[in-house]
């Protein structure tokens, strides 16, 4: 059974205009942070037990160099937004059998992470 969202990460291909953009909706926004080798960067919104995590290319050629696919690339082409949410789970195995299962299987790439498992939007 998933037992609560762990974080749901909204792609910006301007991390600072996305910053300025969630400030303006109200959301309290911590400083960013950079991924040392994958060539992103990110800013994070803490709640009590989830968070909202803003992230973006900070080095093109850093982050091609690690994901030579360039799927984060293409998804910030399309526009960015909403791409990742993270679930925990009392039965991991079980609710990603179940979320393959659904017509969920044809949008959603489901894998599995140390402590929860993440859903991408592939549409």
């Amino acid at each position: 059974m998933l037992t609560r969202i762990d974080h749901v990460m909204i792609c910006v291909s301007d991390l600072q205009q996305g910053i300025d953009a969630y400030t303006r909706l109200g959301f309290n926004i911590s400083p960013s942070g950079v991924h040392p080798g994958q060539g992103t960067q990110n800013a994070i919104v803490f709640h009590e037990e989830d968070y909202l995590e803003l992230l973006s290319v900070r080095d093109r050629d850093e982050y091609l160099s690690g994901h030579p696919g360039g799927g984060l690339l293409e998804f910030l082409a399309r526009g960015g937004g909403f791409r990742y949410i993270a679930v925990q789970s009392a039965d991991l195995e079980a609710d990603a059998a179940r979320a393959r299962g659904r017509s969920a299987r044809d949008r959603w790439a489901w894998r599995r992470l140390p402590d929860y498992f993440s859903a991408e939007d592939t549409a």
